[in-house]
Formats: structure tokens, C-alpha cells, sequence
């Protein structure tokens, strides 16, 4: 594929042509006494060619705001697309975005958030008046461009051009492309000593300045994309949903074309084993976690090629010691509570910290506390009439991937660490471990029969069917936020009682390359992005998604961008009890480095079935289907 240049800037109006059509409106020169010597020359051109707002036209070594450049930002663009400031302002239909921002209802503001340069900074606030630090603008600079029409270098170009700083480490993961993209292209320099200082204020010359470069310039830009197809499943909503997130990438990354290929979910690994019987597999796609290491068992999956931040080694899915794939992002298991029920009991809330879990018996205890009968008697009671419950102490949803993480607390598990052939679930420790969540029901009366109870947690929780729930923490977004904001429910999340070992399991669906790509680095630029964090944004602060990048976790700013709002639970309690609680006790469920989950899980929920009803021991039941077991995983 041949490359050809073109300019950065198309200008169909020269400024001496402008003189000539308009010669009543001569640019009166820029003040440049507050300017640094270096900025005079392009601050004098940027003015002259009409972009430059009068409103940062003096006391250029100021640092510039969020509002400033917004507008310089617009501004530039009219300028480069051969329009005024107020046509776009027509086109992009800003007034109805009046009321986006709590904070300003600035026109130039709401154009660059309708063009999708800026964004917000949480609460639906805007900050015009906070500072840009030298990585929001080169990222902001990268936007504008993509806007104009301009395509940019690819990912693994740009990361290279970005990791060459020795504070490289200090970059914001959503910002290390626009970081490459402006250093590749000459169009922002280092601060010297190798550091370029993502952090730093940017002033004012140096906005225009840059401005004036990319007016000036030229890129090498592709002559065609390249096509790659991307393979999921869906209803007719999320066809259009992934659809339109597929167009989004597109138009940001015009040098790569991504084109959906929705397929019924019940023919989903049939189509696959024809496509690749056929060799004719798509270049990326969505995959379940329990099917994906059987693919990569048969080498049908290409490695992942990290660029940016790596994901959390947690998702991470190994095979023969190799990762060959990382969850699009994280899901794990966490205990939540009504805590109406808790303060009507007069008992304290659960424990937030590994440190102070509940122990076994202690979390029985509690539950029998919350557990009552239509007479007003709790389970600790010798009146306790178990016929007639009518609020139970504690659930568990029937999905029998959870009891994993029971079967771990308990010094158990469902397979041997050191060797995934060897099926350990009907060793002591996890038969004991499923025993006890039988025993809720059977023995201690204070958990329905498992798979006995209609509804999903948030029905429990608001009917006061329930006080306590083990559930994966895709139910905040799904269930509990909405059951909280709309139906006033009390709700928070801690840390699940420990049998032994305080600890949860973390997982999630995984987005793959396929092998035989003919255009592998562009699919691995798709997927870094379909799976960063602001690509998913509305999925991680709604609280259906945790992030998969640890930074996400760990940088107080960025942790309150997706956590600290009303979809959550209150943020200390949300903050100890998952994302502290992840980073320092979460393991990965066993489908990341055992293969046959798919045939593993059905066969325990059948095994088990006798178990839930009480005519069959846990240890038994385990015991006679270990041999179903070990040929569902193939070992």
C-alpha cells in the first residue's frame, strides 16, 4: 500500500486572498509584550490566520483553562474546515445541550462536547475554569485533528513514540496515544531531560502555538484502511449497541474499517467450529469465558498484543504458562445487604476489609438473627417456625461457577493449581466448603432451597425477602442502582465471609484476535481500544463493569471518576470492599487456566442437584462425579 502526503491542513483561504475580499477587516497585530521570545513569531501567525480568541490574546505565559482552549479548540476548527464557529454551532444542534453541565452553558463548550474533543469531569460537571495539563491537551489536539478529518499514525506508531519518556509511567492510560501522536508529529516537544510532565500546566503561547504548527505541517497518512471483521452476539438492541460503538472506533481511527458480524447466540460455536474448519475465522470477536482456553488449546487464538497499560494479571487467561487472552474487563463476586433490615435487626453491618471478614459461624449467626418466621421469631429462636418464613437471613444465586470461591475459602478448590488435570473438588475441603452452603437450607433454615427463589437481588432486597445476597458485581449496574435511585432502596456491598481464607473470585467475557489476520496490528489497536476504559465508560460508571487496568484502581483522581457517584454504593464502602478488597484477595475463577468449563459446569449443577435437596452429601455426590469431571475438561 502505497503512502502519499498530504497536508495537514487543507486552507482554501489564504490570508492574502482574505485581505483581498474583505480589506475593511485588517488583523491589527497581537500584543506581544507578555509573550516568551521562542512563541512570538507563531503567536503573530496563529493571530493573522483567525483563530486565535480574543479572550487569550495577552498574558500568554498564563496557564490556560478548560474554557480557553475549549474555545481555541473550535475556533481552529472553523478555521481549518473552511467554516465559522457559528455554522458548526448550527450543525452540531448545541442548543439542545443546554443544561449537559451543571456548572456552564458556554457555546463553545457544549460544540467541543457535542464534536467529542472534551468531555466532562464527573457529576456532570465541566470545570471551565480548572487548568489543562500538557497530556489533556496533546490528547484534546488529537481529537480536534481526528474531527478535521485527519488520520492518524497507528497505535503501535504512537505508544512507541510516547514510550520513549522516561516519566512515561506517570502517562494516563487514555492519554499515552494523543502523548505519541503529538511528539511523532513535531507538533509538542519533551521538557527536557527526557521528560515530557503529563501533569504540567500548559500556557497559553503554547496552545497557539500548536494550533499554528498543525495549520503548517504534514502527516503521512494511509491511502486505504484496513477492513477487519469483528464477530458477537446479541438481540436486536445490542446488534445496534455494538454497532454504533464499531462506527464510533471507526471514525476516530480512520485508517482501520471494523465491520460487525452479529451471529445467533445459539449457533455462536457451531458458525465458529465452521469458520475455522474453513479457515475462515473473523479477525476479532467476543467469546464466553468458559469456551475461550479450549480455543486457545487448539491455537485458534492469537496472544494478546498489549498497547498502553497492561491489564490486570487477574483476567488474565494462561495457557502452557502463556497468556493468551485478558477479559474485557472485570466482574467479581461481592456480599450485599439491605441495610433497612440490618437496622430494624439492630445488628451491625458486614465487614468492609479482608482483615475483619466474618468468619463462618459468624456469618451463620448473623443470618439466623435476620432470618424470621411469620410470627415475628428469628432462627435463633426455639419458636422458630421454619414453615413459615417470611424474610430470609441470606441468598445465593444458583450458578454453580460461584462455588468456587467457597471451595478456595475452605483450602479447597475446584482444580489443582499446579496441575489442571487434576480435579480436586471432591477433596475434603471443597465437599465441606459446599456442604455449607447447603446446610443454610437443610440445617440452619435461613437461605431458600437453592434455585427455589423467583427474581433477581434487587426484587429480594426491596420485598424484604432477603437481607444478605452473594452476587457478581455487574449487579450494581443491572439491578440494585436503578432498585436505589427509583425505589428508594438502602443497600451497600461488603466483603464475603471467610470459611478460612478471605477471598473472591474475578472474571469476565473476553474480546479475542483470531489467528490468520491479515491485518493482526490493527485488530490489536481495535481491541486495546474497545476494551480501554473510556470506550466503556458507560458500562464501568453505571456499575455493571470494573476497569481492567489497575491504574484504574489505585489513582485516587481516576478511582472517583467511575466510583464515587450514585450508581454506586457508598463510595468507602464500595472503595474497601470491592476495589481494595479486589486488588489484595481476588483470584481468577479456574475457566482462565482450565480448559472445558463449558462441559465441567453443566455436569456439576446435574451432580449436585441431590445435594441441594438433601439426599445426597456433598462429599458423595462429588465423589461418584469426579469421573464426569475429569473427561468434560478433557484431562
Amino acid at each position: 500500500m502505497q503512502k502519499s502526503k498530504t497536508r495537514i491542513l487543507l486552507i482554501l483561504v489564504t490570508l492574502s486572498m482574505l485581505i483581498v475580499a474583505f480589506p475593511s477587516q485588517v488583523l491589527a497585530a497581537p500584543d506581544l509584550d507578555s509573550a516568551s521570545d521562542w512563541a512570538r513569531e507563531e503567536i503573530t501567525a496563529a493571530v493573522a490566520r483567525g483563530f486565535v480568541p480574543e479572550v487569550i490574546q495577552g498574558n500568554y505565559t498564563a496557564a490556560i483553562t478548560r474554557a480557553e482552549f475549549a474555545q481555541l479548540t473550535v475556533d481552529w476548527l472553523a478555521y481549518a474546515t473552511n467554516t465559522s464557529t457559528s455554522q458548526l454551532m448550527i450543525d452540531y444542534d448545541i442548543g439542545s445541550l443546554y443544561g449537559t453541565f451543571v456548572d456552564t452553558n458556554s457555546d463553545y463548550i457544549l460544540l467541543a462536547y457535542a464534536m467529542g474533543i472534551t468531555m466532562g469531569i464527573g457529576d456532570g460537571r465541566f470545570a471551565p475554569d480548572n487548568l489543562i495539563t500538557r497530556e489533556q491537551s496533546a490528547t484534546l489536539v488529537k481529537r480536534a485533528m481526528v474531527v478535521g478529518g485527519f488520520t492518524p499514525q497507528s497505535a503501535t506508531i504512537l505508544n512507541s513514540a510516547a514510550n520513549q519518556f522516561a516519566d512515561q509511567a506517570q502517562f494516563s492510560h487514555w492519554a499515552r496515544e494523543g502523548i505519541g501522536f503529538a511528539v511523532h508529529n513535531n507538533i509538542m516537544q519533551g521538557v527536557g531531560d527526557n521528560l515530557f510532565n503529563p501533569g504540567g500546566d500548559y500556557q497559553r503561547q503554547m496552545a497557539i502555538a500548536v494550533f499554528h504548527r498543525i495549520s503548517t505541517d504534514t502527516l503521512v497518512i494511509p491511502a486505504d484502511p484496513a477492513v477487519i471483521t469483528y464477530m458477537f452476539w446479541g438481540d436486536a438492541l445490542e446488534i445496534i449497541n455494538v454497532t454504533n460503538v464499531l462506527n464510533w472506533f471507526n471514525q476516530e481511527h480512520p485508517h482501520i474499517r471494523v465491520e460487525p458480524w452479529s451471529v445467533d447466540l445459539n449457533e455462536f460455536s457451531n458458525t465458529l467450529v465452521t469458520l475455522a474448519a474453513a479457515g475462515d475465522l473473523p479477525d476479532a470477536g467476543f467469546m464466553t469465558e468458559e469456551i475461550l482456553l479450549s480455543w486457545a488449546r487448539l491455537g485458534l487464538i492469537e496472544a494478546p498484543l498489549i498497547i498502553g497499560e497492561q491489564p490486570r494479571d487477574v483476567i488474565a487467561f494462561v495457557w502452557e504458562g502463556e497468556t493468551v487472552a485478558y477479559s474485557s474487563s472485570v466482574v467479581q463476586l461481592a456480599l450485599y445487604y439491605n441495610t433497612d433490615m440490618f437496622d430494624a435487626a439492630g445488628i451491625s453491618y458486614p465487614p468492609k476489609t479482608a482483615a475483619t471478614a466474618w468468619s463462618w459461624d459468624e456469618f451463620v449467626s448473623v443470618a439466623k438473627t435476620l432470618t424470621i418466621d411469620r410470627s415475628g421469631n428469628n432462627a435463633h429462636s426455639p419458636n422458630f417456625d421454619r414453615s413459615n418464613i417470611v424474610q430470609y437471613g441470606f441468598y445465593l444465586e444458583p450458578a454453580v461457577f460461584q462455588l468456587e470461591m467457597w471451595a478456595l475459602s475452605n483450602g479447597g478448590g475446584f482444580f489443582d493449581a499446579n496441575d489442571w488435570r487434576n480435579v480436586i473438588i471432591n477433596e475434603p475441603e471443597a465437599a465441606e466448603a459446599i456442604q455449607r452452603i447447603a446446610d443454610l437450607y437443610l440445617v440452619h433454615g435461613v437461605m431458600p432451597r437453592w434455585g427455589s427463589l423467583s427474581g433477581t437481588i434487587d426484587s429480594w432486597f426491596l420485598e424484604y425477602n432477603v437481607a444478605m445476597a452473594v452476587n457478581g458485581t455487574w449487579s450494581i449496574g443491572v439491578w440494585l442502582n436503578e432498585a436505589a435511585r427509583y425505589n428508594g432502596l438502602n443497600y451497600s456491598v461488603a466483603v464475603p465471609p471467610s470459611m478460612g481464607t478471605s477471598v473472591t473470585i474475578a472474571t469476565a467475557g473476553v474480546a479475542v484476535q483470531y489467528v490468520g489476520s491479515a491485518h493482526p496490528e490493527a485488530v490489536a489497536e481495535f481491541l486495546a481500544w474497545f476494551t480501554a476504559t473510556e470506550s466503556n465508560w458507560g458500562l464501568i460508571e453505571y456499575g455493571i463493569w470494573l476497569p481492567r487496568y489497575e491504574s484504574w484502581y489505585t489513582d485516587e483522581a481516576l478511582l472517583r471518576l467511575w466510583a464515587d457517584n450514585d450508581n454506586h454504593p457508598p463510595f468507602e464502602d464500595f472503595r474497601s470492599a470491592v476495589v481494595d478488597f479486589s486488588l489484595t484477595n481476588a483470584v481468577s475463577a479456574s475457566w482462565h487456566w482450565v480448559p472445558g468449563s463449558y462441559a465441567f459446569l453443566p455436569a456439576l449443577a446435574d451432580a449436585l442437584a441431590p445435594v441441594w435437596s438433601g439426599a445426597q452429601t456433598a462429599q458423595d455426590a462429588l465423589n461418584a462425579a469426579r469421573p464426569a469431571f475429569v473427561r468434560a475438561i478433557g484431562g
